[in-house]
């Protein structure tokens, strides 16, 4: 994880820490309302781990697999043609300025990035060593842990 991205999780990560020590200080009707805003926090941090960060990528026999705790896509190899190493920087020369639709800052950024060009999928734990992965469907931004040799392994799949 990036150090950006390890910043913002730890300070998110304690903000129901924080909300629970100052609950003795609030009111009682209002202190259900805290109690009802932390469970909900910490059922949206649960969410975006099980269901929204991906836990690893997988190159199998047929298609590039991305793995969640509780599920898993497929993208089969006939449907890609290409992938490269990319950043940020280089997204947004190619495609644009974009805007994040989905969980962002806690764990990474997933989701949708959306540009005036196109909108891509985004399982990113950090900003640089990216992968873009493109085909017939919306292109791909992943950071698999060793995205060199990550994306050697994906183009001999591709050919």
């Amino acid at each position: 994880m990036s150090k950006s991205f390890l910043v913002m999780t730890g300070m998110l990560l304690l903000l129901p820490f924080v909300m629970l020590a100052t609950v003795g200080r609030v009111p009682e009707p209002a202190a259900y309302v805290m109690y009802a805003a932390i469970a909900f926090i910490v059922f949206l941090y649960a969410l975006v781990w099980l269901w929204w960060r991906p836990s690893r990528f997988e190159l199998g026999q047929d298609a590039l697999v991305i793995h969640w705790p509780l599920r898993q896509r497929a993208f089969p190899y006939r449907e890609l043609s290409y992938a490269e190493l990319t950043d940020f920087e280089r997204i947004h020369q190619q495609h644009g300025q974009g805007l994040r639709v989905g969980a962002g800052g806690l764990f990474g950024a997933f989701g949708r990035y959306v540009t005036k060009k196109t909108t891509l999928l985004m399982y990113v734990s950090r900003m640089d060593r990216l992968v873009l992965v493109a085909g017939r469907g919306q292109p791909l931004i992943i950071s698999p842990a060793d995205p060199e040799d990550f994306v050697v392994r994906l183009l001999q799949r591709l050919r």
